[in-house]
């Protein structure tokens, strides 16, 4: 997916890097933050076409990030969480999120989620029909 970047939002490094090495294979560009201080900044510098976001973070969690992202932006966010609770997913979806991955993952779903929130997003943008 080419031209496609995607802001990795996860602090357990091992991870992080494991899904940025898998969606690199796959031609997508990634980030992933070291600073977790102030993730709409780093998000507005990275200026993602999607995002990838842990609940559990440092600092602030995940749904606060999102309710700040949503200040600011429609970016499709992703959680990918192992608080696996109902509330939790619903809470993720109610903040704004636009899909919930529950850890541990297959790579594989993870990227279908992928490639169906770019597709919606990005390629079915037109509003008017044409008549031939």
């Amino acid at each position: 997916m080419n031209g496609i970047t995607i802001l990795i939002v996860e602090d357990n490094e091992t991870l992080a890097n494991e899904l940025k090495d898998y969606l690199n294979k796959y031609g997508y560009t990634t980030v992933t933050i070291k600073d977790f201080s102030n993730v709409l900044n780093e998000c507005i510098k990275t200026n993602p076409d999607l995002i990838l976001l842990d609940i559990n973070l440092p600092f602030y969690d995940g749904f606060y990030w999102c309710m700040q992202i949503r200040e600011y932006s429609q970016i499709p966010i992703i959680y990918i969480s192992s608080r696996n609770s109902n509330h939790d997913k619903i809470m993720a979806i109610a903040q704004g999120g636009d899909d919930f991955v529950e850890k541990p993952f297959n790579l594989s779903i993870l990227k279908a989620k992928i490639e169906a929130i770019i597709r919606r997003t990005y390629q079915y943008k037109v509003n008017q029909k044409q008549y031939i």
